[in-house]
């Protein structure tokens, strides 16, 4: 009678270890950490990166020649990538290097006898609580966007400029069952395109940011005056073929959206239950030589 008893015994515990092992298993796969949605990124820190390409396009810059009287000069480019660095991070306060580097293969509509490198470089000052931006020398430019808050939902009012007297909000548009390439997977996002007007002149904020971090993803740089980063670089407009995407950062941007591989997900539980089942059957066996002895 005791024998029966112990024997229910030893099996009820062996069923709550498999199953305490096959929840184990299967609840990191099948859970991925939501990051807390706060306004300051926390994953901005000293040394983190992120870099964006551009395919082609052509920049305007302030006038350098006395013979074209349109006000600016336009450079027609390729291969353009736009990096910024944070070098420093003191309270609310970020310091970026930002650098732009490309091909110049045209300069106002004229080919080039020969392809020029041309490297841009400036500093900027990221308020990381209000993304207010500024240069090293305390002029204002603007409200920078290459983070937004992250996880906002569609109820939230994300500020995308506030520089008096232009104060302009936005909520989500584009909120669920967004998926957009990373360098570490594809990732859910969620975008924003609004039309506005900044010192009397009509912009499109056109982005799109990854949902876990609020880091850039996308965007449309047109005009230049939505994004402080290209004010800080001396451009007055930039007309891209396509958008700026991000190809490779340091920023751990989270779990990978993609579909879950529920066959593998299967073989890895059947396994450890195997393995659980055959360890139960050994210990209940031993136990039985040493009850007859």
């Amino acid at each position: 009678m005791e024998t029966s008893i112990v024997n229910k015994t030893i099996k009820r515990k062996g069923a709550m270890v498999i199953a305490l092992l096959i929840v184990t298993i299967i609840t990191p796969c099948l859970v991925n950490p939501v990051q807390a949605d706060v306004f300051a990124p926390t994953w901005l820190k000293k040394g983190v990166y992120a870099e964006y390409n551009f395919p082609a396009g052509i920049i305007h810059f302030p006038n350098e020649s006395s013979s074209i009287s349109l006000g600016f000069d336009s450079y027609e480019f390729q291969n353009g990538f736009l990096r910024w660095d944070c070098v420093d991070l003191v309270d609310t306060k970020a310091t970026l290097d930002v650098n732009f580097d490309y091909t110049s293969v045209k300069y106002n509509g004229r080919p080039l006898t020969e392809n020029k490198s041309v490297q841009l470089f400036s500093q900027i000052e990221v308020d990381t609580l209000s993304r207010a931006t500024h240069l090293s020398n305390g002029t204002l430019l603007g409200t920078s966007h290459l983070w937004l808050p992250a996880n906002p939902t569609p109820a939230d009012n994300i500020v995308l400029w506030d520089v008096s007297p232009d104060f302009i909000q936005s909520t989500v548009t584009n909120h669920s069952n967004i998926q957009v390439y990373s360098p570490q997977g594809t990732q859910n996002a969620f975008g924003i395109a609004k039309d506005a007007t900044i010192d009397n002149e009509t912009v499109l904020f056109n982005i799109m940011c990854y949902s876990k971090t609020g880091l850039l993803s996308q965007m449309l740089p047109i005009p230049v005056s939505c994004e402080p980063a290209f004010k800080a670089l001396n451009m007055l407009s930039f007309d891209v073929n396509g958008v700026m995407a991000l190809t490779s950062t340091n920023i751990d941007l989270g779990p990978s959206s993609e579909p879950l591989n529920l066959t593998f997900i299967l073989a890895i539980v059947v396994i450890i239950a195997v393995f659980a089942i055959c360890l139960f059957a050994v210990y209940t066996r031993v136990l039985k030589k040493k009850k007859r002895r």
